[in-house]
């Protein structure tokens, strides 16, 4: 027997160890020990690979304030940022951001329902906030295109087909929409901010 079998065999169940454990770095991984995995898919969640109780639609992204009494949504329903005022529990998983995303959208989602609220912002990446007025004041501040991501990338807005978060104030924005509304939990058609 090739004394070279067991090693390429050893290689090969490594890397196929290597892809399940370290899947969403492949590419890294392949680039800098040049193993040949360049050319796998990364797959990436878009809006329509997760689901959440509370359907809900991309608004835009929009500049706010710091002043939390000038803020356009002002209040604070809960933050994953520090152990601290409103703090709700759950730290911003910064190495999982693509899946830490659409979970911190989701639970904004349902805390602002379950106030009543139609309308909610994703701020500073891991804050949640809201208000009564919020559907009159998303817009006060104008649009901005800082918002990321579940890549970081910046210039996520309501077509982008990503779930997105504002960077410190900016907030990207979703509405709530009806529970028959079949592109709800995130997906479907951008409504038009001006209108409110």
């Amino acid at each position: 027997m090739d004394r070279h079998i067991p090693v390429c065999i050893f290689v090969c169940l490594w890397l196929v160890e290597i892809s399940g454990v370290y899947g969403g770095h492949i590419e890294e991984i392949s680039t800098i020990h040049d193993i040949g995995l360049k050319d796998f898919p990364r797959a990436k969640p878009l809006l329509s690979d997760y689901s959440c109780s509370v359907n809900h639609i991309k608004a835009g992204c929009f500049n706010d304030k710091r002043n939390p009494s000038s803020r356009a949504m002002g209040e604070l329903l809960f933050q994953d940022r520090y152990e601290g005022k409103g703090f709700s529990g759950q730290r911003i998983n910064w190495g999982r951001w693509d899946s830490y995303l659409p979970d911190l959208v989701c639970r904004c989602a349902t805390a602002a329902a379950n106030k009543g609220y139609s309308f909610f912002g994703i701020q500073f990446y891991g804050e949640c906030w809201s208000s009564a007025d919020a559907a009159q004041r998303l817009n006060i501040y104008g649009v901005s295109n800082k918002c990321v991501d579940t890549d970081y990338k910046a210039g996520c807005d309501k077509v982008n087909d990503k779930p997105c978060a504002g960077v410190a104030h900016v907030n990207f924005v979703y509405q709530i929409v009806s529970g028959d509304n079949p592109n709800g939990s995130g997906g479907g058609p951008p409504i038009n901010p001006d209108e409110y």
